[in-house]
């Protein structure tokens, strides 16, 4: 079963930025399976979430980040709330012997705490 660091990547600290700021957290996922390739999809559930790599392959105990970067300027005027970044996993096996021993397809979740101030269009002070 792959092996996440991270449950949760919180963007509550940071400052809603525009465009020309990138804010990112990253995950990291290992295969800790040592017979079997671990073939990756990962989706966000809101659009202004940007993933990289969207899809991967990790060999036998191999591992990769993943990087979230934050958009609030997509949210069309709208607050930020919390988010998902889905994975699902398919373990491939590297011969022919070891098919019916693969571990199961899996699932997981990373929970995204946006930004305290997130309405994009709104600045840091109130006006006069």
């Amino acid at each position: 079963m792959p092996v996440l660091d991270a449950t949760e990547l919180d963007f509550s600290g940071e400052q809603a930025a525009g465009p020309s700021r990138v804010i990112q957290r990253q995950a990291v996922v290992r295969n800790d399976d040592s017979q079997a390739v671990l073939h990756m999809g990962v989706k966000a559930s809101v659009a202004w979430l940007d993933l990289y790599p969207a899809e991967f392959a990790l060999a036998p105990r191999g591992a990769q980040a993943i990087t979230v970067e934050l958009h609030p300027e997509r949210a069309r005027n709208q607050a930020l709330s919390a988010a998902t970044v889905s994975l699902f996993g398919q373990y491939i096996a590297l011969d022919a012997a070891n098919a019916d021993a693969l571990p199961p397809d899996i699932e997981a979740e990373i929970a995204v705490i946006p930004p305290i101030s997130a309405c994009p269009q709104c600045g840091s002070e109130l006006p006069e």
